[in-house]
């Protein structure tokens, strides 16, 4: 009785649908593309490696993954872009500031993906996206699963499961209309 739960929220004067910015469109080389759009620190269990397998698997020469955060592994999965020979379909755009660049940085997406496989508690990226009008592809834990309604506002693909979250990705690239109509 003593105990209240108060859940995570974000700012929604911040976090909001807007327009992409033409400069960093321009910058980015976003210009046509369908984005999808990374955000995290680059630690291990984020699993940015399987994001870069899938859409490396994923024969769409205008998808494009824009990752936005930095540090822990970022020259290895660098590497393994340079490797999957896919440079031109992935943006790495480094650590965003929340309260000014992050805002910009969603508006560029098209959908989130969060492949997490284990320690992801919750997924605050996932929230802001969604506030920023963008759906949401996230892994089977508890935390993230329990933000996205399967379907409604966003995709769950099984943790770990790269046939699986190529098969979600690759129904948010080919539906323009179904991702426009999540969170619409």
């Amino acid at each position: 009785e003593r105990v209240v739960e108060i859940p995570n929220g974000v700012d929604t004067e911040r976090f909001q649908p807007r327009t992409k910015d033409h400069d960093l469109v321009e910058r980015y080389g976003l210009a046509g593309k369908t984005v999808a759009l990374f955000v995290g620190n680059l630690q291990p269990f984020k699993r940015l490696d399987l994001l870069i397998d899938a859409i490396a698997a994923i024969d769409n020469p205008n998808l494009v993954l824009m990752v936005v955060g930095g540090g822990y592994g970022e020259d290895r999965y660098k590497a393994q872009v340079r490797d999957l020979g896919i440079g031109h379909r992935v943006v790495f755009a480094g650590p965003k500031n929340t309260a000014e660049d992050l805002p910009a940085h969603n508006a560029l997406g098209d959908f989130l993906v969060l492949p997490s496989t284990h320690s992801e508690s919750f997924g605050l990226v996932v929230l802001e996206a969604m506030a920023s009008g963008k759906p949401g592809i996230v892994s089977s834990l508890p935390g993230p699963a329990a933000l996205v309604e399967d379907g409604r506002d966003g995709l769950i693909a099984r943790a770990g499961n790269l046939r699986d979250l190529i098969d979600k990705m690759r129904e948010l690239v080919s539906d323009r209309e179904q991702r426009e109509a999540m969170l619409a």
